[in-house]
């Protein structure tokens, strides 16, 4: 059925025309527009407005039409108030389709959205289609010709959510025109005119017939004071053929500062942008790539191009433009095993180190290729004096092993006894077990495990935090490795506290005092790790110290010991730079250490 509404005579707007037959409205019908409306109203129905180029306006603080059922809206323009909605999609699943129609606010104060989304619409269909500003939550777009968003306007957004996570919409339009928007898209477009356009395609892969960044789009230049530029780009893109703005060298210039063409910064490395064509207008406009793989093929631009990142992969074919590499290549990271090889001393805990390393790798391979595999513990026991090294190397194997796919996660879990006796009995169980649950996938490290030796006190507390560790390591013996560590006397009496413990435990690695001459390296190290400098006569007076405390039998600590000493040297520097006033006046003092100074140093460590 057809229902004519509005005024045959006269230019003043009718008013609740449309309102009078929501409730008669049935799947099917046309709502005919004879004259411009002002109205609020509610569509259940499926039907079809035909505006017959007349105005739909929209007063302040009211919506327009409530959506409840699929709508077609034919040669319609929305004139949208103050905190006013054009359209309120307020069920699941519509479709909307707009053929020449316009939702556009009378003015840029206290705006809403145009259209607003309630619910997420299933597909929007267009012909010659604006809307000025909206969340566009859509899971398709499809038609002819759409022009989104407004410079003057607050930002639009287009992209699909559901369940409150959002993805990209599938759109497929010949013409696109959009300014000042984010948009999350997937699919095909034949022409995209834009201008101040963030691109993000949540993995998918949006291909652009044409693209031009259009100047021409911010009549007002709304947005001359801010960076602005045509495309950035997040996602997957590919521009088949870029090409020149037609405007006027007025515009051009009035932007020639603040723009470019493009920035590509997607966070995920792996993204693919290919971009084609040729762009002509010489503003000094600098294009930047932050991330991801880009392709040039077949590209020409008079401008430079900025690589932000070495992170980034740059390929060109029968391309031609000026570019430069705007960043300090990054130090090349040390893996853990260089880190490890480089460690000084401790030559013999390397080749067991290594060894195992070997073996979980072989095994692993094994296990891959179907074969059978002994069934080998991977838990170890570091045994040694404190400051040996035995924290720092279970780091490193943490990391070691997680590169070689041994464990899922480069992660060690540290911990003490305290951290896995309870206060109460029966609770250690519960307390342990946790520990252990959040240790899997990688090593738990249990530091001064001796001190879980339940066999001096009677401790009851103790015993039961062993039996679970023995258990929980049968139970999670594909998805854990234990590395207890401590004094090696001690250790050897904790393994007979619980018979189960010499059976899982049969890798030792046993880490030695540190000689004389591996100390003073040690102190060497350290002092450049802290970008401290001595004198020849302070380095003398150092090493003199460590050698004749080494003979003497009083390191104690090791590494430790010698950190200790650098402390108490760097303090004795400190208090003389505050006191002679150089600690303002000259920047080279705060980082230099004196003979006065390690001599000072070492008579209060004393």
């Amino acid at each position: 059925m057809q229902y004519k509404i509005g005024r045959l005579l006269g230019n003043k707007p009718k008013e609740a025309a449309f309102m009078a037959i929501e409730n008669k409205l049935q799947n099917g019908d046309t709502v005919v527009l004879n004259s411009d409306i002002i109205d609020s109203v509610t569509i259940n129905a499926a039907i079809t407005l035909d505006g017959q180029g007349h105005t739909f306006h929209v007063e302040d603080e009211t919506v327009g039409i409530n959506l409840h059922n699929h709508c077609q809206i034919v040669n319609c323009n929305f004139d949208i108030g103050e905190k006013a909605n054009g359209i309120s999609v307020r069920e699941t699943g519509i479709e909307l389709s707009l053929q020449d129609c316009t939702l556009l606010h009378h003015s840029g104060d206290n705006v809403y959205e145009s259209l607003f989304m309630k619910s997420p619409l299933h597909k929007l269909m267009v012909d010659n289609a604006k809307i000025d500003y909206c969340t566009l939550n859509t899971k398709q777009i499809e038609g002819s010709t759409l022009y989104l968003g407004h410079s003057d306007l607050p930002r639009f957004n287009l992209g699909f959510r559901e369940n409150s996570k959002w993805s990209a919409t599938e759109i497929n339009v010949a013409n696109l025109y959009a300014v000042n928007i984010n948009a999350a898209i997937y699919g095909k477009i034949q022409t995209l005119n834009a201008l101040d356009v963030s691109l993000f395609t949540y993995g998918r892969q949006i291909t652009i017939a044409n693209f031009t960044m259009d100047l021409g789009l911010d009549p007002e230049q709304a947005i001359t004071d801010k960076q602005i530029y045509g495309l950035k780009i997040f996602g997957n893109t590919t521009l088949k053929n870029v090409f020149s703005s037609e405007a006027d060298q007025k515009l051009l210039d009035r932007y020639g500062k603040v723009a470019q063409l493009f920035i590509i910064n997607p966070k995920d490395a792996g993204t693919i942008v290919n971009i084609s064509g040729d762009w002509r207008i010489a503003n000094n406009w600098l294009n930047q790539i932050w991330n991801g793989n880009v392709n040039f093929i077949n590209y020409k631009d008079v401008n430079q191009w900025r690589f932000k990142s070495e992170e980034s992969k740059i390929t060109w074919k029968s391309s031609n433009f000026r570019y430069k590499k705007d960043y300090t290549p990054k130090p090349k990271q040390k893996s853990a095993q260089e880190k490890l090889d480089e460690m000084i001393g401790l030559e013999d805990v390397k080749k067991k180190v290594k060894a195992y390393i070997a073996t979980s790798i072989v095994n692993k391979k094994r296990k891959e290729l179907g074969q059978n595999v002994a069934a080998n513990s991977l838990h170890l026991i570091f045994s040694g004096a404190a400051g040996t090294g035995k924290t720092q190397v279970a780091r490193l194997l943490a990391q070691i092993l997680s590169d070689n796919g041994i464990i899922k996660k480069a992660e060690l879990k540290e911990v003490t006894a305290k951290d896995m006796v309870a206060e109460y009995l029966g609770q250690t169980s519960l307390k342990t077990h946790k520990l252990i649950l959040s240790a899997k996938g990688g090593v738990l490290f249990i530091d001064e495990a001796y001190e879980l030796d339940p066999t001096s006190e009677s401790d009851g507390y103790k015993k039961e935090a062993i039996t679970t560790l023995v258990k929980d390591m049968d139970d999670y013996r594909s998805d854990l490795i234990v590395i207890m560590a401590g004094y090696t006397a001690e250790m050897e009496h904790l393994l007979q506290a619980n018979s189960g413990l010499p059976s899982r435990f049969v890798n030792k690695i046993e880490f030695p005092d540190y000689s004389e001459q591996e100390l003073i390296e040690i102190s060497n190290l350290q002092l450049k790790q802290q970008k401290q400098r001595l004198d020849d006569e302070g380095l003398h007076e150092l090493g003199t110290f460590i050698s004749q405390a080494k003979k003497a039998e009083k390191v104690d600590g090791n590494g430790r010991w010698v950190r200790n000493v650098l402390q108490f040297i760097g303090q004795a520097r400190d208090l003389r730079i505050v006191a002679d006033g150089s600690v303002d006046s000259n920047p080279e003092a705060l980082n230099m250490i004196t003979a006065a100074d390690v001599r000072e140093g070492i008579v209060n460590f004393k």
